[in-house]
């Protein structure tokens, strides 16, 4: 042990004199036109991952599977190691940044947001309250009560169970669904309220393992775990996703497999399914032949369309260049996090920063494009910002981290509540400030209404 503690830090000085050499390197060669160090600066993402890792601890893999701290490992997995790679074999295909010559600034942000990242994380202060939460009293009642909701407000949303299963996974149908409640508070709370489904699932699942005397066998996980993805369907990818990963980090608890890089290579592989289901939810309605010509539509290298998404949703630098071209920019943050609020945020669409990244980018027409969080700390704040802003998404996110590993065992409801949340909180990372706004209002309802519930028990003494 004691030699372990001994070669951790010479180990951690080792990599950072090699990502100095490195960087010393680029500092001399370097030049913005005719010798932009693409490729070298690209490397020093990868080595400023490995040096980081190296360096704390507390971001060692967790022993089991599906954590939130994994997770968050696995999305900078993305973001330093694996974009920057395949950028480095196949190049950029983000059209919007082909202009682009050098990407050091880019990468100095990038490699500031994970460092203050994992500074945040390592000394983070927020420790779970010693009260331990125990179950829930009536899971099974809870349970019922969740799924009525969602069941109604899937009816009133839909207008019918058949439009939901024929056409949720669809873009057209759920626009069609939300014009057609435009402005109509009982289609806001339908919205909200599908969400529901899916957690109901959850509580009858906990409500059965607890009257069973043993471990559930994996084919009755799978029952449960088929039946709430049937109520999670929707044009949005992260309501299907972000609700099974938070089931399985419950479902997994006991599961810890040595070849942990064996699973990484298996969520690569997921991205590539995910990614193409953006290929398919576009389409008015699908066959078998259909499905076969957008999978060769979608993997045909002359398209270039697996490269240009994979870069685009897991975070390749030149997704900031755009950014860094405006002068003067307006102080976005309130009106980013405003724009998704009903009523109230069509005040700020145009103050916010998505809109002012699709305006530099041009794509004002149809408003997709993610503005970076680490990119619009940046616009408005610069570097210091990108710090602080990154030291306290680490905090924040060590935090839910150390909740779910509270109640893992002894409340799993109530800890794949605080992992949803992590995947919801992802949008820090992955996505962009007004995302985790929309996510705080229309999806984390069910998982919070969780968390108060267990505290009212054990304000009413139903937990100790």
């Amino acid at each position: 042990m004691l030699m372990l503690f001994v070669r951790r830090p010479l180990l951690a000085a080792g990599w950072w004199a090699l990502f100095v050499v490195v960087l010393i390197g680029i500092a001399c060669l370097h030049n913005p036109i005719f010798h932009p160090c693409t490729s070298a600066l690209l490397f020093l993402l990868i080595l400023g991952w490995k040096c980081t890792l190296v360096t704390f601890p507390s971001l060692d893999d967790d022993a089991p599977l599906m954590t939130p701290k994994n997770g968050v490992l696995f999305i900078w997995l993305c973001k330093l190691v694996i974009i920057p790679t395949e950028i480095l074999w196949v190049g950029n295909h983000i059209s919007f940044s082909e202009t682009v010559s050098s990407i050091a600034l880019e990468c100095c942000i990038i490699l500031a947001s994970f460092l203050f990242f994992a500074l945040g994380w390592h000394y983070s202060p927020l420790l779970p309250s010693q009260v331990l939460w125990r179950p829930f009293s009536y899971p099974a009642r809870y349970g019922c009560f969740y799924l009525a909701i969602g069941l109604i407000s899937i009816l009133l949303f839909y207008g019918s169970f058949s439009s939901y299963w024929t056409g949720a996974l669809f873009t057209y149908t759920t626009h069609e669904a939300i014009e057609n409640l435009k402005g109509n508070f009982i289609g806001v709370l339908a919205n909200i309220g599908q969400r529901f489904g899916f957690w109901g699932i959850v509580l009858l699942w906990y409500s059965y393992s607890i009257r069973q005397s043993r471990r559930l066998k994996w084919f009755e996980h799978l029952v449960f775990l088929l039946l709430a993805f049937t109520l999670t369907f929707s044009s949005n990818r992260a309501n299907m996703a972000f609700p099974v990963l938070a089931f399985l980090g419950v479902i997994l608890v006991y599961f810890q497999p040595k070849r942990k890089w064996l699973f990484k290579a298996l969520g690569i592989g997921l991205i590539f399914l995910v990614l193409f289901y953006g290929h398919l939810r576009v389409q008015p309605s699908l066959d078998t032949e259909q499905v076969v010509l957008l999978f060769d539509h979608y993997t045909d290298a002359n398209n270039n369309y697996l490269e240009y998404a994979s870069q685009l949703y897991l975070g390749s630098p030149y997704q900031l260049s755009p950014l860094l071209s405006v002068e003067n920019p307006p102080f976005t943050l309130v009106a980013s996090l405003l724009e998704p609020v009903p009523i109230v945020g069509k005040a700020f669409r145009e103050e916010s920063g998505p809109f002012l990244y699709n305006s530099v980018i041009n794509n004002l027409q149809a408003q997709d494009k993610v503005i970076p969080v680490a990119g619009e700390l940046y616009l408005n704040g610069g570097i210091l910002l990108v710090a602080i802003g990154h030291f306290l998404i680490g905090i924040i996110y060590r935090w839910l981290d150390r909740l779910f590993q509270k109640y893992r065992f002894t409340n799993p409801p109530l800890a794949a509540a605080y992992f949803y949340l992590s995947t919801l909180f992802a949008a820090t990372l992955l996505l962009s400030l007004t995302v985790l706004s929309q996510f705080v209002l229309f999806n984390a309802a069910p998982a919070l209404l969780i968390i108060t519930i267990n505290w009212w028990q054990m304000r009413k003494g139903y937990s100790t």
